[in-house]
């Protein structure tokens, strides 16, 4: 009886264990996951001054910036200073009567003022420019060649 009573000590003692050190795996997921368990990805939607959509695909990345995702993506910018000047050869117009602008529902991102809404959803202007405009699992970033009054 004695050696039974060792044999379960010692196997509830190596069971316990396993799930302890299973449980302290360092590791940190550099994914979202949504309440039904399922993984986010980010959105890029690009609309030229005619309400035209450019671009609108998924995407998931390790990139930091919005700056870092159009150049994996390759999609054709300019900058000038830190100002994007154009996106797909449409530019900037002189008088900046129309310029691309950014927005996003990314929290902590926005200022909060001249939201735009694409497809019934409304996203905040974007308080930084692409070099600096970090990504957030799950958000929507979105680029707009906007009208100024």
């Amino acid at each position: 009886m004695k050696k039974v009573s060792k044999v379960l000590v010692v196997l509830l003692i190596a069971i316990f264990s396993t799930f302890v050190l299973a449980s302290c795996n360092d590791k940190e997921s550099v994914e979202s996951v949504s309440p039904t368990g399922a993984v986010e990805s980010n959105r890029l939607i690009i609309v030229d001054k005619a309400g035209n959509t450019l671009y609108d695909q998924k995407f998931d990345t390790d990139k930091t910036t919005l700056k870092a995702v159009l150049d994996e993506k390759e999609i054709p910018y300019t900058m000038n200073g830190t100002m994007v000047s154009s996106v797909y050869g449409r530019s900037n117009q002189i008088d900046r009567s129309y310029c691309w602008m950014f927005y996003t529902d990314a929290d902590g991102m926005t200022d909060g003022t001249d939201p735009y809404t694409y497809d019934g959803v409304q996203y905040g202007r974007a308080s930084y420019g692409i070099t600096e405009l970090q990504i957030k699992q799950g958000a929507t970033y979105v680029i707009v060649f906007v009208k100024f009054e």
